[in-house]
């Protein structure tokens, strides 16, 4: 059977249970020739088949960046489709293999910012994993991330926070702690304002 016979969507399964299997075999056996043919489905007609093509992408990408991580570029072009999924889910590969890639995301942070803003809440939470995985080597993320925590929705607020205070360096501590307190005084939920309070008190320790 072809890489695209395999596809979920392909065998009318309606889960990602053939799309695990082939990810597991890719990775298992390094298989940079069924890369190469997942790349040239993201060409496919049918969103359905470049949806499974991206989720495979992404599951390889979480095991063995480094097999999917020369691809990037054309993983990228899909963040011009028309298709919401597709944006989010080629989203979801490239922060898989942000490592891998560090310099081309950076210079294409524009269009994932722009990207984030008019996308989905899935396809934001990706577009902050990217930006964490630039963090701090590249200079603007420190700013980027603070501007994310400025403008999160309180549902996302307490995941950004702490993702980033478990990486984040000291010089970028006080400005976290700063925006959090603001946030803090605007949040109405109480499991929001718990979580918001346990990350500012990890951080406080930090100061220490």
């Amino acid at each position: 059977m072809s890489i695209r016979e395999r596809l979920s969507r392909s065998l009318s399964v309606n889960n990602e249970g053939p799309n695990k299997t082939l990810a597991a075999e890719i990775v298992q056996t390094a298989d940079a020739e069924s890369i190469n043919e997942l790349i040239s489905l993201l060409q496919d007609e049918h969103t359905d088949v470049v949806a499974d093509t991206l989720k495979v992408l992404e599951m390889v990408g979480l095991k063995l960046p480094a097999l999917v991580g020369p691809q990037a570029e054309q993983v990228f072009e899909l963040l011009n489709h028309p298709s919401n999924k597709i944006q989010w889910r080629a989203m979801c590969v490239l922060s898989s293999i942000a490592h891998e890639c560090p310099k081309f995301l950076e210079a294409h942070l524009p269009k994932i910012l722009e990207v984030m803003d008019n996308g989905t809440v899935i396809t934001r939470d990706h577009g902050v994993k990217i930006l964490l995985a630039l963090y701090p080597a590249i200079a603007t993320t420190p700013g980027l991330l603070l501007d994310q925590i400025q403008r999160a929705p309180d549902n996302q607020l307490g995941q950004y926070a702490e993702k980033w205070a478990t990486v984040i360096t000291p010089e970028d501590v006080a400005d976290l702690i700063l925006i959090l307190e603001n946030r803090l005084k605007d949040l109405h939920h109480p499991s929001h304002q718990k979580r918001i309070s346990r990350v500012l008190k990890k951080l406080h320790k930090k100061r220490q």
